[in-house]
């Protein structure tokens, strides 16, 4: 099993040679390692580390410089080949990916799991997922030996260009709901007049004049209140390149105008939409990841529906990553409970506030 662990890489041209004219760093689906018979694999994990371009290892000064780290401890950093050395959070890091990759799991701890934990995707490789709605498979979709059936909610996509290739939709599945004034979407007043372009960095946040940040959170608020959880809407949307595909982003809901692209030159569709609302952050509460600025809506159309019955199997494994998250869930409180009673470390509670 091969994977790339990032680092202070300076950049270099992407390497093509090789026998399998990939090279390195080039982009291949990676071994399986998803069917692994239970109590077959223990024992270590023996790795290369292999650097693929000049590395690097960091190290802070008091005045906030960044220098070679010192083998020696020197304050200044690194003034000899011989003093420089890789800092042992490096090889951690590099570690914990390869814990990740082949155990399936996102818990960076070396210790037993005996439950199977979900997979981080980064956001290009989310732009190929497909969100499911699990429903009763109680018509002529076919025979579903659990009784259930995953309903794809394959969004703007063509059923007959997705089943050609899966792993590239023309169309990110789920549309855009704006939760956060860092979302790189738009925002429209009560009127259907735009107000607010959003950015992750400020210098890049857009306002009508007049426009405070009080207002921009105001009507972010009421875009909750209109797209509760599990909420089935009617919507519009806007759409737009995004990585190597495009993304729908929500434009109008039951024919009040709240959002939309930063491009204000392209008008949304005429054509509505029905889809359910998606949101992973509970309202008032911060988010799970620190950079998630968006909620979503699940929708697809007559055109598309699709549906694929859910075996024995699929069931089992849904089952035991739910019961993985309460687990975490379940350790989650009782630090928490800890921390509040005075008997955790500084460290544990920046951990468990992540």
């Amino acid at each position: 099993m091969n994977w790339h662990h990032a680092y202070n890489g300076i950049p270099t041209v992407r390497d093509t040679g090789g026998k399998t004219g990939t090279g390195f760093a080039g982009d291949g689906a990676p071994s399986g390692q998803d069917r692994l018979a239970p109590d077959t694999v223990s024992g270590e994990l023996a790795l290369t580390i292999t650097v693929a371009s000049p590395t690097i290892p960091g190290q802070s000064t008091a005045d906030r410089r960044v220098v070679v780290a010192s083998r020696s401890g020197d304050p200044e950093g690194a003034r000899t080949w011989e003093d420089a050395t890789i800092p042992v959070t490096t090889l951690k890091g590099v570690l914990s990916s390869a814990y990740e990759a082949v155990t399936a799991s996102r818990m960076r701890v070396f210790a037993d799991h005996d439950h199977v934990l979900t997979h981080r995707h980064t956001t290009q490789e989310a732009t190929t997922l497909y969100p499911v709605f699990l429903v009763d498979d109680n018509g002529p979709h076919g025979v579903s030996e659990t009784g259930l059936s995953a309903r794809l909610m394959l969004g703007l996509n063509d059923p007959k260009d997705v089943r050609r290739n899966w792993d590239r939709p023309n169309y990110v599945c789920a549309a855009v709901l704006p939760n956060d004034p860092r979302s790189a979407t738009a925002l429209y007043d009560s009127t259907g007049a735009w107000m607010y372009s959003g950015s992750r960095k400020r210098d890049n946040q857009e306002r009508k004049r007049g426009v405070s940040t009080t207002d921009v959170n105001k009507r972010l608020d009421k875009l909750r209140t209109a797209t509760p959880h599990l909420k089935p809407i009617t919507f519009t949307v806007q759409t737009e390149k995004f990585y190597d595909s495009q993304r729908a982003v929500v434009a109008s809901i039951d024919g009040e105008r709240f959002c939309g692209t930063r491009d204000e030159d392209t008008p949304p569709s005429s054509e509505e939409y029905t889809g359910v609302v998606v949101r992973l952050t509970p309202r008032g509460s911060r988010p799970l990841i620190g950079t998630k600025y968006n909620e979503f809506v699940f929708f697809d159309t007559e055109k598309n529906r699709t549906r694929r019955p859910v075996s024995t199997d699929v069931l089992e494994q849904l089952v035991e990553v739910i019961h993985s998250y309460l687990l975490n869930i379940r350790q989650l409180i009782e630090l928490c409970c800890l921390m509040t009673s005075g008997t955790v470390g500084s460290h544990d509670i920046w951990e468990c506030q992540k």
